[in-house]
């Protein structure tokens, strides 16, 4: 049977192997939340400790959200420096590789999603994005625009769109203090920028959302 604080759970994914990309997502996140070495070597001892420097490193990212790559070259060594090469080589024009935006995207909108919660880590792993989105929506009277922001930012081929939906979603988990698994938010990123892999992670952020508004919604019952 079924019971009220088993419907309250979120929804877990499986233990995943993370790329690259993803590991190094973590290990940025957790410098910066708990303490530890940064990807440029700097040592931290975390903005949950209210360490001064990871909070105005915080704040600067906070302040290039929805910027481009470069327009704040302060953020670059938190943002670039010690990425794995990219799964795919670039030709040389200048423009940001898909996983340099993809990292600089996902921890500008950490910082956005942890501002203020020095005791509630916003980087939860194994809480996929569409959980969280879908534990957002249960209950929620505006339900509907939640799911309509989040197909907007799934159905979006503007890397600039993408960021704006994800922004304001993420505001609404920030209030509701909802986290969810960051370096899998980064690889989704990469993959929603891909044409042959972009189905999947609609298909998966899908499968998450109704997920959890179904496990969320269900009602206390006795078989």
């Amino acid at each position: 049977m079924d019971s009220t604080a088993d419907a309250q759970q979120p929804i877990i994914r499986s233990t995943k192997v993370h790329t690259p990309l993803g590991q190094w997502i973590n290990r940025q996140i957790k410098a910066l939340m708990h303490g530890g070495t940064a990807g440029n070597g700097m040592q931290l001892k975390g903005y949950m400790h209210d360490d001064p420097r990871a909070v105005a490193v915080l704040a600067r990212l906070r302040h290039g959200l929805g910027k481009p790559i470069g327009a704040l070259p302060q953020l670059l060594e938190w943002t670039i420096v010690g990425l794995p090469e990219p799964e795919q080589a670039q030709h040389d024009n200048g423009e940001p590789t898909v996983e340099e935006w993809a990292a600089y995207t996902t921890l500008t909108l950490y910082a956005l999603h942890q501002r203020s919660l020095h005791t509630e880590p916003m980087h939860k792993p194994g809480t996929g994005f569409g959980t969280a989105i879908g534990m957002l929506a249960s209950g929620n009277p505006n339900e509907a625009g939640i799911y309509r922001r989040l197909s907007s930012m799934l159905t979006a081929d503007d890397p600039a769109e993408i960021v704006h939906h994800a922004r304001g979603l993420i505001q609404l988990l920030h209030a509701q203090h909802l986290p969810f698994d960051y370096a899998s938010f980064a690889e989704d990123l990469v993959d929603l920028n891909n044409p042959y892999r972009r189905d999947r992670i609609r298909l998966q952020w899908g499968r998450d959302y109704f997920g959890a508004l179904r496990r969320q919604s269900s009602p206390d019952t006795d078989d």
